[in-house]
């Protein structure tokens, strides 16, 4: 089996919208990890800054990972959190060692 494909999303959220964020998150991270091809889709805030969230992802292929993006769920949240995001990175990474 080849490497699976790692994806870091990093956000960051307006003062006063971690609790709204943190629910929308729930509701997707539970869709997300029943997808065909999920290995693993972790949330974690940063222990100094609130407002920072990171996904840790890991998908078998890049084609489970654009299947989840253009999913319905994926897309809701997206829509969700547009207005209370002041960032948004995504990273897909190869594992080296």
């Amino acid at each position: 089996m080849s490497n699976p494909l790692v994806v870091v999303a990093r956000l960051e959220v307006k003062v006063g919208h971690v609790e709204f964020v943190k629910e929308q998150a729930e509701q997707l991270i539970e869709l997300t990890r029943i997808e065909p091809g999920c290995l693993e889709y972790v949330l974690h805030q940063d222990n100094d800054n609130p407002h920072l969230f990171m996904f840790i992802e890991r998908w078998e292929t890049k084609f489970y990972l654009e299947a989840h993006l253009a999913s319905i769920h994926m897309q809701a949240f997206s829509a969700a959190i547009e207005d209370v995001c002041v960032s948004l990175s995504i990273n897909q990474l190869s594992v080296i060692a």
